[in-house]
C-alpha cells in the first residue's frame, strides 16, 4: 500500500483544518466586492463628501462595523454607521480636520448573510479638504518648567504662515496674565510678551490648541503644551573663568576649559564665561584689553565671550584686561566693581643659554648672560685659530626651530654676525658655513680672522640681533633682545 496521501484526500484534510481553525465555517479571501469611498490613496475628501462603503450583496452589519475604522492624527475616530440596503455612511463625531492624514481601514473577517465568511484588509490613506499639510508647531521657548525673568518672553515658531487672529482664540495661559503678541514678517514666529510682567515666583502653563488655523483655514491637527516658572534674577552677573580657545576648521570653538590665559598659545583666542546670560552691547562698551592687539569681542553662547585675536601677539608680552562696572545681565542687573585679570600668554620669547667658541684646541669658553653686553673684551688667555683664520661658535637657544621651520632658521641664521670694532679698516671675518646640530644648537665657522700683533690689538664683535616675526618659530617665540660678546683676536 501506498504511504502518498491521494491529492483528493490532502484537498479533504487541508478543509477540515481549515474548520477546525475557524470554528464557524469556511473563510474565502474573495467574497462580496467592496466599494469604498475614499477608494484611491491620498485622495481629498471634501468637506460634503460622505465616507461611505457599498457591497455587492448583503453583509452582517455589525460584524462589519467591528472591522470597519477611520484613523485620524490623534487616533481611532468615534463614529456613527447609517445603512441603506447594500451601503453604509460613516460619520465621524468629531469634525475632521482639513488638510489632516487619515486612513479608512477595514481588517477582519466578513460575513454574509448567508454565511459565508471572507478575510479582507483595505488601507486608504486620505485628505479632509486639501493636501496641504496643515500648520505645526516646530520650536517654543522657553522649555517646558524652565526659570524664566518676569519679563521672559514665550516664542513660538511655526511650520508656516498663521493666520494671526487664530492664535489668539488657540492660545491660552493659566494663571490667566495679560499678554501681547507680536509678529515677524512672514507671520511664522509669534513671540507672546508680558503686557508688565509676569507674577515673580508664578508657574504658568500654556496650551496651543487646534483653533490655530493657517492661512487657508487649515487647523492644527493637534494640541501643544508648554510650562515656566517665573523666578526674578536680582544679582549682577559675574565672570567665572577665562580659558584659551581654539578656532576649529568650521568655525566653531573649541574651549580649552582645563587651562588658563596663561597658557594662550600663538592663533588662540580668549574665552570668557559668566556666570548667566550677559548683555553682550553692556559689555563691548565695559571690556578692554590692554595692549590691545586687533580682535574684537563674540557671542559664543550666552554665557560665553570670545575675544577674537586678529594679530600676532609677541613673546613674553604681558596682558591686562578689565570689565568695567556696569556689565549687565539680560534683566538689566549690574554689576557694581571692576574686574581684572593680568596675564602672560604661553609664547616664550627665544633666550641664548651659551654661546660656545671653538678653536684649535676645541671648546675655550663658554659665554652666557653675565658675558653679554657687558662691554668687555672676554677674560680668555688667548685664541688659537683653527688652521690660520678660522673659527666656530656653537650658539644653543631655550626654543627649538624644528627642520621644517626652514623660512625661520634662515631669517634667525640672518641676524647673527662677526665684526670687527678695533681698529678701524681691520678686513671683515667671512661666514663660511651654519650646521643645525639640533633643533637648538646652531654651529657657525667663521674664516678670514685676522691676528693681533705686539703693538696693536684686534677685537671682534659677535652679536645676535633681536628678532622679529620673521625669525619666529610654529610658537612664535622669537629672540627679543639683542646680545653680544666682544672677544680678542688671536696673537701671531
Amino acid at each position: 500500500m501506498s504511504s502518498k496521501l491521494y491529492p483528493a484526500r490532502l484537498s479533504l484534510l487541508l478543509i477540515l483544518l481549515m474548520l477546525l481553525l475557524t470554528g464557524c465555517g469556511i473563510i474565502d479571501i474573495t467574497g462580496p466586492v467592496i466599494t469604498t469611498y475614499p477608494s484611491e490613496i491620498n485622495t481629498v475628501v471634501g468637506h460634503d463628501q460622505p465616507l461611505t462603503a457599498s457591497f455587492s450583496e448583503a453583509v452582517d452589519q455589525i460584524a462589519f462595523e467591528d472591522i470597519y475604522g477611520v484613523e485620524g492624527p490623534a487616533g481611532q475616530l468615534e463614529g456613527d454607521f447609517e445603512w441603506d440596503g447594500l451601503e453604509v455612511v460613516f460619520s465621524p463625531l468629531e469634525a475632521l480636520s482639513p488638510g489632516a492624514k487619515y486612513r479608512l481601514k477595514i481588517d477582519g473577517i466578513i460575513k454574509t448573510i448567508n454565511g459565508g465568511q471572507y478575510a479582507k484588509y483595505v488601507d486608504i490613506p486620505f485628505y479632509y479638504q486639501t493636501d496641504e499639510f496643515p500648520p505645526v508647531l516646530l520650536d517654543y521657548q522657553p522649555m517646558d518648567c524652565e526659570f524664566v525673568d518676569t519679563k521672559q518672553n514665550i516664542r513660538l515658531e511655526f511650520s508656516k504662515t498663521v493666520d494671526t487672529d487664530s492664535l489668539k482664540k488657540a492660545f491660552s495661559l493659566s494663571p490667566a496674565d495679560d499678554f501681547i503678541i507680536d509678529w515677524d514678517e512672514d507671520n511664522t514666529t509669534a513671540v507672546i510678551k508680558p503686557e508688565t510682567e509676569w507674577q515673580n515666583l508664578q508657574f504658568y502653563s500654556w496650551q496651543l490648541s487646534t483653533e490655530l488655523l493657517d492661512t487657508l483655514g487649515i487647523s492644527a491637527v493637534e494640541e501643544k503644551k508648554g510650562s515656566f516658572l517665573v523666578q526674578c534674577d536680582s544679582t549682577p552677573p559675574e565672570i567665572i573663568s577665562i580659558h584659551p580657545a581654539e578656532c576649529n576648521n568650521d568655525g566653531s570653538f573649541f574651549v580649552r576649559s582645563s587651562a588658563g590665559p596663561d597658557e594662550l598659545n600663538l592663533g588662540e583666542h580668549l574665552a570668557i564665561i559668566f556666570s548667566e546670560a550677559i548683555n553682550f552691547d553692556s559689555l563691548t562698551k565695559n571690556f578692554s584689553l590692554t595692549p590691545s592687539p586687533d580682535g574684537y569681542l563674540l557671542l559664543l553662547t550666552p554665557e560665553t565671550v570670545l575675544y577674537y585675536i586678529d594679530e600676532d601677539i609677541s613673546p613674553g608680552e604681558n596682558f591686562d584686561a578689565v570689565i568695567r562696572k556696569g556689565l549687565e545681565d539680560g534683566f538689566g542687573n549690574a554689576s557694581t566693581s571692576d574686574w581684572k585679570l593680568n596675564f602672560t600668554p604661553d609664547i616664550r620669547p627665544i633666550e641664548i643659554e651659551g654661546i660656545s667658541i671653538e678653536d684649535s684646541g676645541g671648546i675655550f669658553i663658554t659665554a652666557d648672560e653675565n658675558d653679554y653686553n657687558s662691554g668687555s673684551a672676554l677674560n680668555t688667555a688667548g685664541v688659537e685659530y683653527i688652521g690660520p683664520d678660522s673659527l666656530h661658535f656653537i650658539v644653543t637657544l631655550s626654543e627649538v626651530y624644528t627642520e621644517a621651520e626652514l623660512n625661520a632658521r634662515l631669517a634667525f641664521e640672518s641676524d647673527i654676525s662677526l665684526t670687527v670694532i678695533f681698529p678701524p679698516g681691520t678686513g671683515a671675518p667671512k661666514l663660511f658655513s651654519t650646521e643645525w646640530e639640533t633643533n637648538r644648537r646652531l654651529r657657525l665657522i667663521y674664516k678670514a680672522l685676522v691676528t693681533s700683533t705686539a703693538e696693536e690689538s684686534i677685537f671682534y664683535r659677535f652679536k645676535i640681533q633681536n628678532g622679529d616675526r620673521a625669525s619666529a618659530n610654529i610658537s612664535g617665540s622669537y629672540l627679543t633682545e639683542s646680545i653680544e660678546i666682544i672677544l680678542p683676536a688671536a696673537l701671531e
